[in-house]
């Protein structure tokens, strides 16, 4: 049976750098979380799936979020857990598919909970890749150098407020991956060096 590998962690913890770097060393199908959970969400409605649809990650248009972001960080943070074991369906499914093709895969994202991976029956590899530190200065550097950056285009205060949800949201994996005894790289000062961490660990 081919392993699966999969990559967990907050937003902007460079689990898309892991996986990268992963696939040059071991060439497999890889994908990523959002994507799968975008086509879950076309797939379906509010009124269906509630809980797939409570947030709009890297869209702040929503009042509701823009007031939960500023206000209430631990909510939005809830909402993200339920959209993640909504879209872990569709990962489980999309996984199933091609290991029955015998094809090893690789996956990345913020749906990649402990907990679903604690009750699965097939092989993987997992790592959560975390930063515990504040990373306010350094998103808030990239996001304005870099008009690719979805934070681009919005106010300090808002990549702020972020940037303090983001760090419960990395406190929150750091205790499930632990919860549940899976393997977690804390992100240093030398940024490489804990990927090569990461991917070590995986294909170890």
């Amino acid at each position: 049976m081919p392993t699966t590998y999969f990559i967990g962690g907050a937003p902007r913890s460079g689990k898309t750098t892991v996986i990268q770097e992963l696939i040059k060393q071991k060439p497999m199908l890889a994908a990523s979380t959002d994507a799968i959970r975008r086509v879950a969400k076309s797939l379906t409605s509010t009124q269906i799936n509630p809980r797939l649809h409570k947030t709009d990650r890297g869209l702040f248009a929503s009042e509701q979020y823009m007031k939960l972001l500023h206000e209430n960080p631990a909510k939005l943070i809830d909402y993200e857990i339920d959209a993640a074991e909504e879209t872990w369906k569709s990962v489980l499914d999309f996984i199933s598919y091609y290991q029955g093709d015998g094809k090893y895969t690789a996956l990345e994202g913020i749906a990649i909970l402990p907990k679903g991976l604690a009750e699965v029956n097939f092989r993987y590899k997992a790592v959560f890749f975390i930063h515990l530190g504040d990373q306010t200065d350094a998103i808030l550097a990239h996001a304005k150098a870099n008009p690719s950056d979805w934070l681009h285009e919005y106010d300090d205060d808002t990549v702020r407020a972020f940037c303090a949800s983001n760090q419960q949201h990395n406190q929150y994996f750091y205790d499930e991956a632990t919860k549940y005894g899976l393997p977690v790289v804390l992100v240093g000062e030398d940024f490489q060096a804990s990927v090569a961490e990461a991917v070590s660990s995986l294909l170890s």
